[in-house]
């Protein structure tokens, strides 16, 4: 059973808009943050692995990968952005986008860690 095999996962996200502090959470189900897309926290390139779910490095390097399409205009992430109430959203051309996160039209792509058995 899937649920099973789900790892929990030590996330770390920014408290907020440019900040240098971070809220970390224990979640076997998460958005991926800006970094894990794009390898970039507000546009600006970041070497702080605290950004990224996994290590240092961009867990989605595929750039079609990247894009959401779906019937809304973006998908949430994790990452805070330019407001107080905003936060980062992958937009449908593979760019980053600010959404309110009180915007009903935006889309989840949550994301887990399984472990698989052994072969």
């Amino acid at each position: 059973m899937l649920k099973e095999k789900v790892i929990v996962t030590s996330i770390t996200t920014r408290t907020q808009y440019n900040a240098t502090t971070w809220d970390t959470t224990t979640d076997k189900l998460f958005f991926l943050s800006e970094a894990d897309l794009f390898g970039k926290i507000n546009g600006t390139e970041t070497a702080n692995v605290k950004d990224y779910t996994y290590g240092n490095k961009v867990l989605v390097p595929n750039v079609n990968m990247r894009k959401f399409i779906g019937s809304t205009t973006y998908a949430w992430l994790r990452s805070p952005k330019n407001f107080i109430d905003h936060i980062a959203g992958v937009y449908y051309s593979s760019g980053v986008n600010d959404a309110s996160r009180y915007y009903s039209k935006c889309g989840v792509r949550p994301a887990l860690w399984v472990q698989m058995p052994p072969q």
